[in-house]
């Protein structure tokens, strides 16, 4: 893996650990919503420029693209971190509690982008040693609104070209664990909404209007037929209605129902089954009982999919540093464990969905994931990490980026 020995990564990841706890904790205590990142996009820039590294800010509205070139021309790739918190009220009681009344960093992507300024740390300081291009991506509003699809759009893998990418997110396992999947890893997730327009009537005279919310159930219950009859069975895929909203008064006969739903599933294909369906059930039960169904589709994340050569570079690396990740977490394991248990190779898709798929969707890509050590769940108001997984988060991280570039 080039000159660059594994012990010179650990020492480097040594010096700046306790700057990456620091920024974590800043970050932590002033969360940020989608899109409105303005003071962690300020201090993700200034910590790149403090490093000499070539700045580009307002991309994807809030998003700050940092550029480091090696001594050699090459390759370039990019690493990529989100920076938005969630709409809640944070229930840890720590010196770095979040100031901000209603927001919260309880999806870790205050870990995600401390540590890839720390990445971007011990890579400054070994460019010379390195070939090509490094694009650091401190992407805005994963959460809510598909900062990732703006960050495309606005020439993120572009200028110079990405050749590959690649982005890690926090997940509440084992302190020193390690998880990495092949294929499409995450899903699709599709929003879309049902109006269905009836005739308002007085309930005594029920004859003299259309009931929008009897025509709502009869299409709640006939798209029921989707999954299991127009889906193979071998696919993973699912819908719900979420919401239903309809009617102004007891003793009336609604004229408009709207019904929200959200769309899951692994492929195009399915995909545009679900979406095709719903609208020709929906529409066809609603004329049949004399109203009208309006259809909305509102596109969302496409699946996360991880190119089996970069997946492939995570495994093997990951599985490399097992010693090294139980010595540097003191990790108190029985003398019969297999350290390469500390990296899970997952072949069963998860339906949830992360906004890096609009990456992987472009470039060759890999997402994995660092275990926290911590029971509480993303996006709970306890939500919190170990502190001591930034040895493994920075070490696998920069590992990746010398071994793809060199």
């Amino acid at each position: 893996m080039s000159s660059i020995t594994n012990d010179k990564i650990r020492q480097l990841v040594n010096k700046y650990e306790h700057n990456v706890i620091e920024i974590r904790r800043d970050i932590h205590m002033h969360p940020e919503l989608s899109f409105q990142e303005k003071r962690t996009s300020e201090l993700v820039a200034s910590k790149l420029e403090e490093l000499g590294i070539e700045v580009q800010s307002g991309i994807g509205k809030t998003g700050v693209i940092g550029i480091l070139k090696g001594s050699r021309p090459g390759k370039t790739l990019a690493l990529r971190a989100d920076m938005d918190a969630l709409p809640l009220d944070e229930d840890n009681d720590l010196p770095f509690k979040s100031v901000n009344a209603g927001v919260m960093h309880a999806c870790g992507h205050d870990c995600h982008t401390a540590n890839l300024l720390g990445v971007a740390m011990i890579l400054s300081e070994i460019k010379n040693e390195l070939s090509g291009t490094i694009k650091f991506i401190f992407q805005p509003a994963e959460e809510n609104g598909g900062g990732g699809r703006e960050m495309v759009k606005e020439g993120a893998l572009i200028k110079p070209d990405v050749d590959a990418i690649f982005g890690l997110h926090v997940k509440e396992m084992p302190l020193g664990t390690i998880e990495v999947g092949y294929g499409n890893i995450m899903a699709y997730s599709d929003r879309f909404i049902l109006r269905v327009k009836g005739k308002q009537a007085h309930t005594s005279k029920p004859q003299q209007g259309v009931d929008s919310i009897v025509i709502s159930a009869n299409i709640i219950t006939a798209l029921q037929s989707i999954v299991s009859r127009q889906i193979d069975p071998l696919e993973t895929a699912t819908f719900s209605v979420g919401q239903i909203n309809g009617g102004t008064a007891p003793n009336i006969v609604p004229d408009l129902v709207e019904m929200v739903g959200m769309i899951r599933c692994m492929s195009k294909d399915t995909r545009e089954i679900i979406k095709t369906n719903i609208e020709k059930i929906a529409k066809s039960v609603a004329e049949g009982m004399s109203g009208e169904c309006e259809f909305i589709f509102k596109e969302g994340y496409p699946a996360v999919f991880n190119n089996n050569e970069m997946a492939d570079y995570v495994k093997e690396l990951a599985i490399e540093r097992c010693q090294d990740i139980k010595d540097d977490l003191d990790l108190q394991l029985p003398p019969e464990f297999d350290l390469k248990e500390l990296v899970r190779i997952t072949d069963k898709p998860t339906l949830g969905a992360e906004d890096f798929g609009f990456y992987s969707h472009e470039v060759p890509a890999c997402f994995f994931y660092v275990g926290t050590g911590n029971p509480a769940p993303i996006h709970s108001p306890k939500f919190m990490v170990d502190e001591r997984m930034f040895r493994v988060s920075l070490n696998l991280l920069s590992s990746v980026a010398i071994k793809f570039l060199n």
